[in-house]
């Protein structure tokens, strides 16, 4: 009688084949998930940034935006200035921080130095800034805004949400206007 101890060549084959066939169940699934946790993820950036952006309104009367002048408290947009759309602008305003190369440093704004500015209203990791300092998806895409600064449609407000913004991500394909864009309208 033969005592040995261990798997024969034929135990380790099947073995090996049970675990392949699971496995190409099972990998496809985990993709899908980890895809479904980038939407979500787009989805909770997208809700904190309308959340930061009214509370940024609420402090100045106005949304983020370059386009001001005046001195604190008096603050104004500029006559003529329609619509921001500059990510970086944005998130400076928003966090009070300006982004460059992976770093963060305190922001010189006018607006952030003022006795008006309340915040941080956003709250962001550096990965979650590229090196120009916008905010971007979970796809590495910046962000795109819509911010409407003076209540007029008939100039060129966001395309969706009149008299308020527009924000949006370009999602995993990285084209706009695509079905699967997360979006705040």
């Amino acid at each position: 009688m033969n005592n040995r101890k261990g798997f024969t060549i034929l135990e380790l084959i099947i073995v090996v084949a049970i675990i392949t066939i699971l496995a190409t169940f099972l990998i496809p699934a985990g993709g899908k998930a980890r895809e479904r946790a980038r939407q979500a993820k787009a989805r909770s950036h997208i809700a904190a940034l309308e959340v930061a952006i009214t509370a940024f309104q609420t402090d100045f009367g106005f949304y983020p935006t370059s386009q001001f002048s005046g001195s604190s408290p008096n603050f104004t947009v500029n006559s003529g200035a329609t619509v921001e759309s500059n990510n970086a602008t944005i998130i400076q305003l928003l966090t009070g921080f300006s982004f460059s190369g992976g770093n963060r440093s305190a922001s010189s704004n006018a607006l952030v130095t003022s006795s008006v500015w309340n915040g941080p209203y956003l709250d962001l990791d550096v990965s979650d800034v590229n090196g120009s300092g916008a905010m971007i998806d979970p796809w590495t895409n910046p962000y795109a805004f819509s911010l409407d600064l003076d209540g007029n449609p008939g100039t060129t407000p966001p395309s969706h949400n009149l008299y308020t913004f527009d924000i949006s991500s370009a999602g995993p394909d990285e084209s706009s206007g695509t079905s699967d864009d997360v979006i705040n309208y």
